[in-house]
């Protein structure tokens, strides 16, 4: 079982998912600053993932969300060993120019956006799906930009 209560998780798995979508940087809304690069971003969303499986009972359910954790940390650290013997940057990707104007927190693009309420198995599993989606699409989206 993990350290860290569902909610608390829930709430790291919001941050991160706003700070992929770009809303809040740098300690406040709005703020450029460095982004997480995409492959630091796949690490990060897949320890939050993890630690989401653990709170989930189905074993079937559990097993699935840690398998797409342990994926998305794996290709995460391979990315960040490969731009790192390269010249591309590992851990910040800075979006120059910074956007303008900045977004603001946006409640309503939320990890949480398009789940039906159900059992707290089904939720957990649909933030981590949500979360490695966001996570990916932002190494795609960066990847192509370069």
């Amino acid at each position: 079982m993990s350290n860290h209560t569902p909610s608390a998780i829930l709430s790291r798995a919001e941050t991160l998912y706003q700070i992929i979508k770009g809303y809040y940087v740098d300690g406040g809304p709005g703020q450029p600053g460095p982004l997480l690069s995409g492959d630091i971003t796949k690490v990060i969303a897949g320890e939050v993932i993890r630690d989401l499986a653990l709170h989930i009972r189905a074993e079937r359910l559990q097993t699935d969300v840690r398998d797409l954790a342990i994926n998305l940390i794996r290709r995460g650290a391979d990315e960040v060993i490969s731009n790192a013997e390269s010249d591309g940057p590992p851990w910040t990707d800075l979006p120059f120019p910074f956007p303008w104007p900045p977004k603001k927190f946006s409640p309503r693009d939320s990890v949480f956006g398009g789940l039906a309420q159900g059992a707290l198995d089904d939720v957990l599993a649909g933030v981590a799906y949500h979360l490695a989606d966001a996570a990916n699409a932002l190494g795609k989206h960066r990847s192509a930009a370069a």
